[in-house]
């Protein structure tokens, strides 16, 4: 039992190393710049994994979905 313990105790919630992280300001601007990079990089991969359907549905070639 004393071993898990010794496992648990080195955890630590998420809240306390982000005030840590922040130096004990507000977190939320870090939170919300990384909550839209976030929703930019999954955009960008739904629309590499798109692509090929998009195209093929309106009859478009290569450049003309690049451009």
């Amino acid at each position: 039992m004393s071993e898990s313990r010794s496992i648990w105790g080195n955890i630590r919630h998420p809240v306390v190393s982000l005030r840590e992280l922040c130096g004990g300001e507000a977190a939320y601007p870090l939170l919300l710049l990384f909550g839209l990079n976030a929703v930019d990089e999954l955009d960008r991969a739904a629309f590499g994994v798109l692509l090929p359907n998009i195209r093929e549905h309106f009859n478009l070639d290569l450049s003309t979905m690049l451009a």
